[in-house]
């Protein structure tokens, strides 16, 4: 079996150095946060408030704020820099500056009409093309789910270059690429998928699939600390997450909103109608209705973001959102007992605006649908959707050899309905994550139990699937294997074909089976297509993990 139980040492000296995984000091387990903004009647932030400026209830019942940080637009903050990791390694740690806000931009084709995609699309360049872009930003494209277009450490001269030459994706002839050729051909690629996905994007199931959309958004943004605000461009925002509502919102709706106040996000959704009916667009809409404007008010109340109904420009209508959000406090304090708390918080002796979310950041509960049938499960594992930190990996991807092969590797499942020829080049993968990550529930018979996968899937550029890869192992441990598990590394090991005469991508998981939790990293087949295989000679693994 592949799963092998490793001291943990190798994989912490990797992802422990330079910028830790705390990468801010996190509050005690038993304390929450909640990110708020306080602006006064001018729209101006107000500072240097304390701990007797705010009153918080919950249930009714007054709760005592431990702490309150301010965190300002003024602060300096460093450049986002990937970790420096050797050839062939990758990881889904994103490195994050310390209280630095970070901002998400969504282009949602899948919910606006098909005549105004174009106009769309000139948004984002309009966006991109402005003589100082914003940095930290990132952007994705919404339409059957998710697409990266700018990586939060990415250059945004990047995608600029992209637009304005229209680029097309091909792979790499040397193992030594620039690193700006590489985001070149990445940024490249995502885009041709999102302009194919505008398309051939089904609308029939567009509120199912922008579900998905945010659920995944907040599994990716929950391991990184602070602020998030998520820029939601769009004409139609169906994410009604308001408590109470009739018919009251499904489990899965309940779930994300509980996911989305987890991972401290913030929805600003802007009114795309007002920007498209003004030139060079003059897209004619309907007007919006008192109730559409209220649903994207409430979700914006909600999360303790801002609507924006009326901007006649998208530049204007991102720096807008991105300054509301940018000064704002964390308040730290102690929860109570309450099973479904209802949060409210006041100003104290202060004429201002309090924009906070209606609901406490409490953790979501883990799904209890089977992950093969798990909406988050077809989410995660798409070509270009936002990678989760659910589990932090590391994953080395190597050619297995330096020969091509007429078939795929003996396990690999090609996609019946796109079965490709030869030749393919077959890639030695090798997945290393803390055991201590992963969820094993304690059983009646005092032993830990649970199930866990490594999986590859290959796409085209366009993102359709080419072939796949996963191992699963069931783990069942005493007490005393389970303790020593927990100071160890988890390695599995995979190989996996891809096609030698096209650009390709491997999109990595490890998943969580009993929690459904992911961790998933994706990496062009060209990035690593000449680097030499790896030594055959190395160490032979330690033995399997207690099962």
């Amino acid at each position: 079996m592949a799963l092998i139980a490793r001291h943990a040492a190798p994989l912490l000296a990797l992802l422990c150095t330079a910028p830790t995984l705390a990468q801010t000091a996190q509050p005690a387990p038993t304390d929450s946060q909640i990110n708020v903004v306080v602006h006064d009647r001018s729209g101006n932030p107000v500072h240097a408030l304390k701990p007797e400026n705010f009153s918080l209830t919950i249930n009714g019942k007054p709760l005592p704020i431990t702490q309150v940080e301010e965190h300002t637009a003024d602060t300096p903050v460093p450049p986002l820099k990937p970790l420096d990791l050797p050839p062939g390694t990758f990881t889904d740690y994103t490195p994050a500056s310390p209280d630095g806000t970070l901002n998400i931009l969504i282009f949602d084709a899948l919910n606006t009409p098909p005549d105004a995609l174009t106009a769309l699309r000139r948004q984002l360049k309009q966006l991109i093309d402005q003589p100082h872009p914003p940095r930290q930003l990132a952007i994705f494209g919404l339409a059957s789910h998710l697409i990266l277009l700018q990586n939060l450490t990415t250059d945004p001269g990047v995608l600029q270059t992209v637009l304005e030459h229209q680029l097309i994706p091909r792979g790499a002839d040397s193992a030594n690429i620039a690193a700006r050729d590489a985001q070149l051909m990445q940024a490249a690629a995502n885009l041709q998928q999102f302009d194919v996905a505008m398309k051939s994007t089904d609308r029939q199931f567009r509120i199912q699939n922008t579900l998905d959309a945010f659920n995944t958004l907040a599994h990716a943004l929950a391991a990184i600390p602070d602020r998030k605000n998520v820029l939601w461009v769009s004409t139609s925002f169906p994410l009604n997450i308001t408590p109470g509502t009739q018919p009251p919102p499904s489990d899965e709706l309940r779930q994300t909103a509980a996911l989305l106040n987890s991972a401290q996000i913030s929805i600003y959704p802007i009114d795309a109608r007002s920007i498209m009916q003004s030139r060079p667009h003059t897209i004619k809409f309907d007007e919006p209705t008192d109730t559409e404007h209220n649903e994207m008010q409430q979700l914006a109340i909600n999360t303790g973001g801002t609507a924006i109904f009326d901007a006649t420009d998208i530049t204007a209508a991102v720096s807008k959102a991105i300054n509301t959000g940018a000064d704002h406090y964390t308040l730290t304090y102690t929860p109570g007992p309450d099973t479904q708390p209802s949060l409210q918080l006041t100003l104290n002796g202060i004429d201002a605006r309090l924009t906070s979310p209606s609901s406490p950041a409490t953790p979501a509960t883990p799904t209890t649908q089977p992950p093969a049938q798990s909406a988050y499960a077809r989410a995660v594992t798409a070509r270009g959707a936002p990678a989760p930190e659910d589990i932090l990996f590391k994953v080395r991807v190597l050619p297995a050899s330096t020969t091509t092969d007429p078939k795929v590797a003996p396990g690999n499942i090609q996609d019946p309905s796109y079965l490709i020829p030869g030749p393919w080049q077959r890639y030695d993968i090798e997945f290393v994550a803390l055991a201590k990550a992963f969820t094993l529930p304690l059983g009646s018979d005092g032993k830990r139990t649970g199930r866990i996968e490594a999986l590859v899937y290959v796409y085209d550029t366009n993102g359709r699937l080419l072939n796949s890869e996963g191992k699963a192992v069931s783990v069942t441990l005493t007490p005393d294997q389970y303790k020593q598990l927990l100071t160890s590394t988890l390695t599995f090991h995979l190989v996996v074909s891809v096609p030698v005469r096209q650009e390709s991508y491997l999109r990595l998981a490890v998943h969580d089976v009993d929690s459904d939790r992911f961790g998933v990293v994706e990496v062009p087949a060209s990035a690593v297509s000449r680097l030499p295989p790896p030594d055959s000679s190395r160490e032979t693994a330690p033995a399997a993990a207690p099962r």
